[in-house]
């Protein structure tokens, strides 16, 4: 078996998970506030925003018309440097 090594976050989960995390904290949203927003209980926001379970489109709509940014930013942000 090949170790690949790990450099931040590898999935487009992970990466559309921090993207979201970081416009929550420019808003300073708190994951009780996300989980009123996109109608779900916070201890399934804290497992999308670790990453371990996606955000749907739906939700990310939301959260973009919440957070006042284009829902763009969540996947623009979370594309790697390099990737067209």
């Amino acid at each position: 078996m090949t170790d690949v090594p790990q450099t931040g976050a590898s999935t487009l989960t992970e990466r559309v998970a921090g993207a979201v995390r970081a416009e929550m904290a420019r808003a300073q949203m708190t994951q009780r506030e996300l989980a009123a927003v996109i109608g779900v209980q916070q201890p399934n926001v804290s497992l999308r925003l670790q990453g371990k379970h996606p955000f749907s489109t739906v939700e990310l709509d939301k959260i973009a018309a919440a957070l006042g940014v284009p829902v763009e930013r969540f996947v623009i942000d979370a594309t790697p440097a390099g990737a067209a």
